[in-house]
């Protein structure tokens, strides 16, 4: 630009600055400001000026007052020095720039430009832009050693009580103090700086930065537009160093207890991921060292050169790449030791595989790769062998406390049930939730085979054909090893449940003598011990049950079951009460053990044993009934045709007798077919089902052993409240069995009678009534008490609301017969 031409814009500059003055009474001609202008340009030498227009800006930023900050006015000069910026005719434009502060009243201007450039001086506080990659905190907390709040801070000795710089590591703020211009500082070039960059980006100290603990302290004599730039480096340093102590950390050595808690504590503190995740840092900080290295070599190469090329911004530029990694490992290492649980560090990294920097998405799976390596050796030696080695705790599969790491054979239900379960904080959000329960149950196949079925042939089989290497990078085989061994080793778990230790089977004979499905068998039982247990408990003895049983199973079908079915049925005495008979005490039992057990389980027993009981002492009132149905038709056929006395009575037992024995046989259809027998196909359902497991049958069975006993015990299974559908019955049942008591007093009443009628012996009306009344008195209550209690029972079974339950009641009463008799009955109580 020719000097007229600098001389008008001058003038123009001039002629502003005047109607912007702020004191106008001065006495400044145009001619006087262009020439103080011009000593200005002249002083700033284009050479040995070393302040670009971002330096510029931030200084300009740091001058403005805070009660004149606003976003407005800093918007308003960004858009002003963006446009200075794309003006492509103007060359120095930072000089420009600078000038223009130099003349504004926030600059502290002086004529002495020199004085400007040798003596910076910045006293408020200003927030320098963050150079975080993401919106996480970068750094905040330190491992153990490393104290909490890492600084960049300015020093200089001599100067202790001086406020200095003091640059957060977290929080990105500088503060540089105020220095009076008498004090001087000899500049330091940047060749100097340039000389100790290897040492800063080691968290070395050096003349010009020292670090201390996680302080980083900046010399006062750094210029100004190098300040930002060595911050930088600085936190390089920074973030080394505590990935330096991070990766050397072990906590077995800090530890400061004794005894047990120190292997507590080191358990709770290390990880074999943790330790692949050392180990990956430690390869990061050695090519950070190698990148040093050839950094430092250049930086000598280029001393002897009169132009070097390489400068600290290029330094910068060049770090730039492996200051974001280290900032990620540091993150990483800050966010593991902020979870509660230390074990979740692979959840930690997987955050950062899905950020949409590629780098950060690259060093993530890296990092992914290295610390999944332990958890697919896990998993390998879980789904291919059975075993769990997690000597940290930290895979997903756990074993309870108090198991034993191996079962002895016959403990089926503890390896399958009782020892392994899932930790569903450490599944990896990379596995799914159905992957990671088909590991679970491959893992538990084997041991369950191993153990519980004493088949260890099959498991080293296994191993042999499915083994194969399972790495982070190849997903797809991970799966197709999962599917291929969860689908062999199901199948061949229902191959050992079914054929060699005969499940179905198994289940059938519960479901023939415990559920009283083989009549003949149990006909043949009951004829055989039904005067045995009219006797007191306390006069039997086991083995004349068991030969009872004995004789019952030959002579019925049950003699052509096998010998495994057979060898289980067992007869057993309950616990003795006093005051109870045969009846009270006697019941029949299924022994079942491993590896059968994992499914009919002792809950599952002692439930069949209520249903039995159940159903026993209602075969036994029905035993009762038919008895007392042919006292009632062979008696009438020959012993009471002719006896006019009883004649009425016992039409009168032949009708009530008739409802009781309807009751019981519609009781017993329905518990055994409604009941049994639906929820028997069910079950047959579920277990045939082609990708049925071995939780498929336990899961199945309980529903069958939970359906019969709720429904075919009208839903008193559990309860023991008087009013329940299931003591209702049993006193209906005892109301029944007094009723057959009454009908065997009449019985042997109209015998004694007929007889004295045959061999003309005088009777005396009298005591013949005096037997007579107390038989038909109890023949009426008991009558009238079964109606009523009956009645009672279908109002509830009725507006139950279990629609089976609810139909059981229409079959009881499918003519309203009860219905219409309480009328009657209502209607004669009123009229009375």
């Amino acid at each position: 630009m020719s000097e007229i031409h600098v001389k008008t814009a001058l003038s123009r500059l001039a002629d502003k600055y005047l109607q912007n003055s702020k004191n106008p009474s001065v006495p400044y001609t145009i001619e006087t400001i262009v020439s103080f202008f011009q000593e200005i340009i002249h002083s700033i030498s284009p050479d040995t000026f070393q302040l670009d227009i971002d330096d510029i800006l931030y200084k300009i930023y740091s001058k403005i007052p805070p009660e004149e900050n606003n976003d407005a006015l800093f918007s308003k000069l960004s858009n002003l020095v963006s446009r200075l910026k794309s003006q492509t005719v103007i060359h120095n434009k930072s000089q420009i720039l600078y000038f223009l502060y130099l003349l504004s009243p926030i600059s502290q201007s002086s004529r002495d430009v020199s004085s400007h450039l040798l003596d910076e001086s910045i006293s408020n506080p200003i927030n320098i832009p963050s150079t975080e990659v993401e919106s996480s905190n970068f750094g905040q907390t330190r491992y153990d050693q490393v104290p909490e709040n890492p600084q960049i801070t300015d020093w200089d000795e001599g100067l202790e009580n001086e406020s200095s710089i003091s640059i957060a590591h977290d929080s990105s703020r500088l503060n540089r103090s105020t220095e009076t211009s008498s004090v001087q500082h000899t500049l330091i070039t940047e060749a100097d700086l340039l000389s100790s960059i290897s040492y800063v980006l080691q968290g070395i100290s050096t003349e010009y930065v020292q670090f201390k603990n996680e302080l980083a302290l900046l010399s006062k004599r750094i210029p100004v537009q190098y300040l930002l730039q060595m911050r930088a480096l600085s936190e390089t340093g920074l973030l080394y160093q505590e990935l330096k102590v991070f990766s050397n950390y072990d906590p077995s050595v800090s530890q400061s207890i004794d005894g047990d808690n120190v292997s507590k504590a080191f358990i709770n503190d290390q990880s074999l991921a943790l330790q692949s995740l050392k180990s990956v840092i430690s390869k990061e900080l050695t090519n950070f060292l190698a990148l040093i290295a050839s950094l430092d070599s250049q930086i000598r190469a280029d001393a002897s050169l009169e132009k070097p090329m390489v400068t600290i911004r290029r330094c910068i530029a060049w770090t730039q790449v492996a200051k974001l990694k280290l900032r990620i490992l540091s993150s990483v290492v800050n966010d593991n030791m902020n979870q509660e649980n230390k074990k979740r560090l692979i959840q930690v990294v997987s955050k950062y595989n899905v950020h949409g920097d590629p780098l950060i998405q690259e060093l993530s799976d890296k990092i992914l790769t290295e610390i999944t390596g332990p958890l697919y050796e896990m998993i390998e030696n879980w789904i291919y062998k059975g075993e769990l080695v997690d000597p940290y705790q930290e895979f997903f599969v756990k074993e309870k406390n108090g198991s034993e790491s191996h079962d002895h054979q016959g403990q089926g239900d503890v390896v399958w049930k009782g020892k392994y379960f899932l930790d569903k904080e450490l599944i990896p959000s990379f596995l799914s939730e159905e992957l990671v329960d088909k590991i679970f149950l491959i893992g538990k196949s084997l041991n369950f085979a191993r153990y519980g079925c004493g088949d260890f042939d099959w498991a080293q089989e296994h191993y042999q054909k499915l083994v194969k290497k399972l790495s982070y990078r190849d997903p797809h085989s991970l799966e197709t090893v999962v599917d291929k061994a969860y689908t062999e080793s199901i199948n061949h778990l229902v191959y050992l449940m079914e054929e060699v230790f005969h499940l179905t089977d198994h289940l059938k004979a519960i479901k023939k003598y415990l559920l009283l499905g083989q009549g003949d068998f149990v006909d043949l039982l009951m004829e055989s011990l039904g005067n045995s247990l009219d006797q007191p408990a306390n006069t039997l003895f086991r083995h004349n049950l068991t030969a009872s049983l004995e004789s019952a199973i030959r002579s019925s079908n049950a003699s052509y079951e096998p010998e495994y079915v057979l060898k289980r049925l067992d007869a057993r005495l309950l616990e003795l009460s006093h005051g109870e008979t045969g009846w009270d005490v006697f019941t029949l039992e299924y022994k079942v053990d491993s590896p059968i057990n994992v499914i009919i389980t002792p809950y599952c027993s002692r439930q069949y044993l209520k249903i039995f009981n159940f159903l026993w002492r209602l075969k036994r009132i029905e035993f009762a009934l038919a008895h007392s149905w042919r006292r009632v038709n062979l008696g009438e056929r020959n012993v009471f045709r002719n006896l006019d006395y009883t004649k009425f009575e016992w039409h009168f037992v032949s009708c009530h007798l008739a409802e009781m024995i309807h009751f019981v046989c519609q009781l017993q259809y329905y518990i055994l077919f409604e009941v049994i027998e639906i929820s028997w196909q069910e079950l047959q359902l579920a277990m045939e089902k082609p990708n049925a497991t071995l939780d498929t049958y336990i899961e199945a069975h309980e529903k069958y052993v939970t359906s019969i006993t709720h429904k075919g015990l009208l839903g008193g299974g559990k309860s023991r409240n008087e009013d329940s559908f299931l003591h209702q019955l049993h006193d209906i049942l005892k109301v029944i069995l007094n009723f057959h008591d009454a009908i065997e007093l009449l019985y042997n009443f109209s015998c004694s009678l007929s007889n004295r009628i045959r061999i003309n012996v005088p009777i005396s009306t009298d005591a013949l009534a005096a037997q007579y009344t107390p038989i038909k008195n109890e023949l009426s209550n008991f009558t009238e008490e079964f109606q009523v209690r009956l009645q009672k029972l279908l109002h509830g079974l009725a507006s139950h609301k279990d629609p089976e339950m609810r139909f059981l009641s229409v079959r009881l009463n499918y003519n309203e017969f009860y219905v219409s008799h309480r009328r009657r009955h209502d209607k004669d109580v009123t009229s009375q």
